[in-house]
């Protein structure tokens, strides 16, 4: 019984991480210093324009705290990657229901932030790429990989960068 329930789990939290890949829409990126990634998009003029001090200190920040975040989903230290909610989001949900609706992240074999824009001072976004391994569905799709991406929303308020948790 608590394999069908993993299994049902596994499968929702796929068909999840497909749909929003094909779901959020698309910004430009702005581009963070780094390795090149030849896999990466080709950027236009417009999205490679130098950053303002103020604009590549938010970028980085924000950047940072996402990195550490997924660095504790990852090793499903949930209690660390709860403490990165908006204090709104942790006022009325405890860890338990944290770990419960990051459920899914078990099947993650690695996290990246691709890239991050601050459209407005107190709002950023941040580009991940997860690897997933798949667990569950029809015989081809069993014990493959899974690459998608995702999009991060950030608020800063009082004086830090909060993750904005959705579930």
């Amino acid at each position: 019984m608590m394999y069908l329930r993993n299994t049902a789990i596994t499968l929702l939290t796929t068909s999840c991480l497909l749909a929003c890949a094909s779901t959020v829409e698309e910004k430009p990126p702005v581009v963070v210093p780094g390795p090149v990634d030849l896999s990466a998009p080709v950027k236009t003029a417009q999205e490679t324009q130098p950053l303002s001090p103020e604009e590549r200190a938010r970028v980085n920040a924000v950047s940072e705290r996402s990195k550490i975040r997924l660095a504790a989903l990852l090793k499903r230290d949930y209690a660390q990657a709860y403490q990165f909610s908006t204090p709104g989001w942790r006022a009325l949900h405890d860890v338990e229901r944290f770990r419960g609706a990051n459920e899914g992240v078990r099947t993650w074999q690695s996290a990246e932030v691709r890239s991050a824009q601050c459209p407005a001072p107190d709002r950023c976004e941040v580009r991940v790429r997860i690897d997933a391994r798949v667990f569950a569905g029809g015989a081809g799709l069993r014990g493959s990989n899974l690459t998608t991406h995702f999009s991060e929303v950030w608020l800063f308020q009082d004086g830090e960068w909060w993750y904005v948790q959705n579930k």
